[in-house]
């Protein structure tokens, strides 16, 4: 089974405390990223057999380290869209401040999600913030997810039934896909589906790109260069707690003329 949402935008542009902008028309059936970071596209409604492949990199892991500062929010929504449903050609609205915020949300799904000890500098800088995402997490897993019955529609391939407003799943003897309503959706179902044991938040303090997905279980560190600040503060733990003793027992050897301290003079 794979999944994917409408998106697609035309024009985006900062305007006071809102990303103000247009859909494409027609859409596109967005299903994530590829590999190398690229958009991977396809309609599940004529081309069942042959939905592009996703990668392991996933566009939530984009999502949580992104920037959150007005520009940056607005090349997200750029290249991947808003959070609102989207409508081919209409207008769209997203406000800046929602948008963090349901970055933050993800970012502590993520963190929840991954077990990790580490607690990363956002959003958890202040105890009282993560109590907060705690509180709102167990809110969510109290809600239903899916409500009503389920029509059958006319549709290509073996079938597509109605889910929810906005929602369906489509499907051939093949392919099964799920589509979502709008990106925030996609978001949340991409990182709930990704294993958990491979979600990680590297524990190199201040790391501007905490979150990252490991490529072998005993990863800690996102990249090459937290790894190295990790192995640079394991060799100074060590030389704290064991330096004096490797010196004194691999300390300079005393040469044969050598009688305790003095040099044998010619």
């Amino acid at each position: 089974m794979s999944f994917c949402t409408l998106a697609g935008v035309a024009h985006a542009e900062i305007v006071g405390g809102e990303i103000l902008g247009n859909w494409k028309a027609p859409l596109d059936f967005f299903y994530g990223l590829d590999n190398k970071g690229r958009s991977v596209c396809g309609d599940p409604l004529t081309r069942l057999k042959k939905v592009p492949l996703v990668g392991s990199r996933m566009l939530a892991e984009e999502l949580v380290n992104w920037r959150n500062d007005a520009v940056s929010i607005l090349r997200f929504i750029g290249r991947f869209g808003p959070y609102c449903t989207p409508e081919p050609g209409a207008e769209f609205r997203q406000s800046l401040q929602n948008w963090r915020e349901s970055q933050a949300r993800l970012r502590y799904l993520w963190w929840h999600r991954s077990l990790s000890r580490a607690i990363p500098s956002p959003p958890f800088a202040d105890p009282k913030q993560a109590e907060e995402f705690e509180r709102m997490h167990r809110t969510w897993e109290e809600q239903e997810v899916f409500k009503g019955k389920i029509p059958s529609l006319p549709g290509g391939g073996g079938g597509t039934f109605l889910v929810t407003q906005g929602e369906w799943f489509t499907f051939n003897s093949a392919v099964f896909v799920y589509v979502l309503s709008d990106l925030h959706k996609f978001l949340t179902v991409e990182l709930n589906s990704f294993p958990a044991e491979r979600m990680r938040v590297c524990t190199r303090p201040n790391c501007e790109t905490p979150y990252f997905t490991a490529r072998h279980l005993r990863q800690t560190y996102c990249s090459d260069l937290c790894a190295q600040w990790g192995q640079r503060q394991w060799k100074k733990r060590w030389w704290d707690a064991h330096g004096e003793t490797w010196r004194e027992k691999h300390g300079p050897k005393k040469s044969k003329g050598e009688k305790r301290g003095t040099r044998k003079t010619r």
